[in-house]
């Protein structure tokens, strides 16, 4: 009896030995499909965000306070000399805010503009504006500018946390100035003037990231070509943004455009304006 009751025993440990091994086998083998399986889920993960970084749209909407000055020549000759004036600072144009919006695709991006400032004064004194001369009126002048950049850029360096890109782009760019007066009653005289550029640029931009996360960035972006006698543009901007929220990120920078455009070589006639000034951006990730 009791030699039955030992055999029972054996053979139901046995059966308990046997049925934890087959468990054992069984979740060693679950936990392996479950490595492998999110093993390939990382790398898909990985393939989607490295193919969502070379294929990355942003939108970006900025607030402008740009100062936009403006130099041209009056049209006067004085000793053998062209008069210039400054449109801002003769005709009392004051600052006006601005919207911008650009939009980035991979490795190229579109950036537009428009400002359009005004000022109205009493001139006591005279001048000439496009051969036209003004004298003791009541001045309204407008200053407007449209201009659109287009960029390629490349990574050609990166070490650390701080990539250096390459490239090269267009700036179009369309000027409008007038002057209008009263000098008496029934009597306007009007001067306007109209600029339309395209210039091709070479881009250099330094991204270095401040921390590891790379949530933290300075940027610094420059666009630029002299073309001899047909003048010259330059286009900069610095600045530190912040991803602050999954698509979401923001900026502020400082963006000078200069530019020096020749009307005519033998007349030497250059208008010459500086578009400078701070913004705040916000930006979604597509």
């Amino acid at each position: 009896m009791v030699r039955h009751i030992c055999r029972i025993y054996s053979l139901a440990l046995l059966i308990t030995m046997l049925s934890g091994a087959a468990l054992a086998a069984e979740t060693n083998a679950g936990q392996t499909d479950a490595k492998e399986i999110g093993a390939v889920t990382t790398k898909k993960e990985n393939i989607r965000g490295e193919k969502k970084n070379k294929d990355d749209i942003i939108c970006e909407v900025r607030y402008v306070m740009p100062k936009l000055n403006l130099t041209v020549n009056t049209g006067k000759t004085t000793a053998g000399q062209r008069e210039t004036i400054n449109f801002r600072d003769k005709l009392g144009i004051e600052n006006s805010n601005v919207p911008e919006l650009k939009l980035t695709w991979g490795k190229f991006d579109f950036d537009y503009i428009h400002v359009r400032q005004t000022g109205d004064i009493h001139l006591a004194d005279s001048f000439v504006y496009q051969g036209v001369e003004f004298t003791d009126a009541n001045l309204h002048s407008v200053l407007e500018l449209d201009y659109i950049a287009v960029n390629w850029k490349q990574k050609i360096w990166e070490k650390n946390r701080v990539e250096l890109y390459g490239g090269a782009g267009l700036r179009m760019y369309y000027m409008y100035t007038s002057v209008a007066a009263t000098a008496n009653p029934g009597i306007n005289i009007k001067s306007s003037d109209v600029l339309f550029r395209v210039a091709p640029t070479l881009n250099l931009s330094v991204h270095a990231y401040l921390d590891e996360q790379k949530r933290l960035m300075f940027f610094s972006d420059f666009a630029g070509m002299t073309m001899g006698h047909y003048g010259y543009l330059y286009d900069y901007e610095a600045g530190v943004s912040y991803n602050a929220y999954r698509n979401f990120s923001i900026a502020g920078g400082y963006r000078v455009i200069d530019m020096n455009a020749d009307l005519s070589v033998n007349d030497d006639d250059r208008p010459m304006y500086r578009l400078r000034g701070p913004y705040f951006s916000i930006a979604y990730h597509f």
